[in-house]
């Protein structure tokens, strides 16, 4: 059977739910991934959907393939351990405002990588706040492309704006690793769940870049309408259970060939599919 891709390397998981996927990746990819707990538990445990036993299905998936121990930040030998832990791993990912956050030992910035998470940035005005998923999104602006253009927002479903902090955290990880076994350097790199949301947005800055070539009569707003890409190559139809969205794929070969199999190519000459 073969190793897994990240057998071996120590990871210390000091993460609330805008990190918590991050760490779910490194350890499904075979990371030994240890995530403290304060006496009380795991905040996160308490989150729903339940079984009928009241566990947390929300934590059987997101805390996936983890070890955990409990530590009591009111005894010194719990704390000593905690310390002595996080001076062991290879990466530490670090969300500001952690439960354990005054007993934390100083990193080691010359031998540990670090994925130092936070809402808004380490400075700025904005530092010292915190944004639940849908706080997050809407003002990273993903949740103002939801919905349609006679339709208040949506929230998408679960905390997908954090999943989307969470595979930046691994990409960071994995990227400051391969630097750290190529080149010798190892790295802190500070996340923002903000800027993470907003870069996925990309498609959006289209028109806002381009309005005047696209010929937009609302200029550089974005209306809500079930898509963000920007060619507005989709339309949504009626299902049996709901509606269903419809976009296809740019690869002209395969469409040429589909049109001569239905034999429909000679459509291609009519005046109006010119353009």
């Amino acid at each position: 059977m073969a190793e897994a891709a990240l057998a071996g390397l120590k990871v210390v998981d000091l993460t609330d739910e805008r990190g918590i996927y991050g760490a779910k990746l490194l350890a499904d990819l075979g990371a030994q991934v240890v995530r403290p707990e304060p006496t009380g538990g795991d905040p996160l445990r308490s989150r729903g959907p339940f079984t009928a036993d009241q566990q947390s299905l929300y934590y059987a998936y997101f805390g996936t393939s983890r070890q955990s121990f409990v530590v009591d930040v009111n005894d010194a030998q719990n704390v000593e351990q905690l310390r002595t832990l996080i001076s062991h791993a290879d990466i530490v990912l670090h969300c500001d405002k952690h439960w354990a956050a005054e007993c934390l030992p100083e990193f080691d910035d010359e031998r540990q990588i670090v994925i130092d998470i936070t809402s808004f940035g380490a400075d700025g005005p904005w530092a010292g706040y915190l944004a639940p998923d849908l706080v997050a999104g809407a003002l990273a602006g993903a949740v103002a492309t939801t919905g349609h253009v006679d339709t208040p927002p949506l929230k998408n479903f679960g905390e997908l704006n954090f999943m989307v902090v969470g595979s930046y955290i691994a990409v960071a990880a994995l990227s400051a690793l391969r630097a750290q076994r190529e080149q010798g350097v190892t790295q802190t790199v500070a996340l923002s769940a903000h800027e993470c949301i907003t870069s996925c947005l990309e498609q959006v800055y289209m028109m806002y870049w381009y309005y005047e070539v696209m010929l937009r009569p609302d200029e550089q707003v974005l209306p809500r309408r079930g898509s963000t890409h920007w060619s507005n190559a989709f339309t949504v139809m009626n299902g049996k259970d709901g509606s269903i969205m419809i976009t296809p794929i740019p690869d002209t070969d395969l469409q040429l060939a589909w049109l001569a199999e239905e034999d429909a190519h000679g459509d291609l000459f009519e005046p109006q599919y010119q353009e």
